[in-house]
């Protein structure tokens, strides 16, 4: 995502790491910002990039929502949890809020997860123009 950024607003003028350094990479762009940065770019570049810029960004939701969810919320080891992942392939996560709620999630769902972010990352990859020389600072 640094990246596509980095180039659609510098395009190759050799200004691409510094932007990434001091801009995209920071605690203070976050990957929210980046997704909805990448949404409005593909929204309003017509039919310059080959790809679905609503189902993208769809997708990078999807991603960050399961990857907060294995970052954050601690799994569930007591003994029914343990009997649901053993009998149907479930991972139980808490929800600690005002209450705690079990998230689940399967095994398939992981599987799915690890294509989603396989063909994200391709799409992504397509996105960057390619040089016949590499950028410099």
């Amino acid at each position: 995502m640094n990246i596509f950024l980095a180039e659609h607003f510098c395009e190759g003028n050799g200004k691409e790491i510094e932007i990434i350094e001091t801009v995209f990479a920071t605690s203070k762009y976050r990957f929210d910002s980046k997704r909805d940065t990448i949404q409005a770019i593909l929204s309003n570049a017509g039919d310059k990039y080959k790809v679905d810029g609503k189902l993208l960004c769809k997708d990078l939701q999807e991603i960050a929502y399961k990857r907060n969810i294995f970052a954050h919320y601690p799994l569930d080891i007591k003994e029914d949890s343990v009997i649901d992942f053993k009998e149907h392939g479930v991972f139980n996560f808490l929800k600690i809020e005002n209450s705690t709620k079990k998230v689940k999630i399967s095994y398939e769902e992981i599987e799915i997860l690890k294509t989603t972010i396989s063909a994200t990352l391709h799409k992504i990859s397509n996105l960057i123009p390619r040089r016949t020389s590499p950028v410099t600072d």
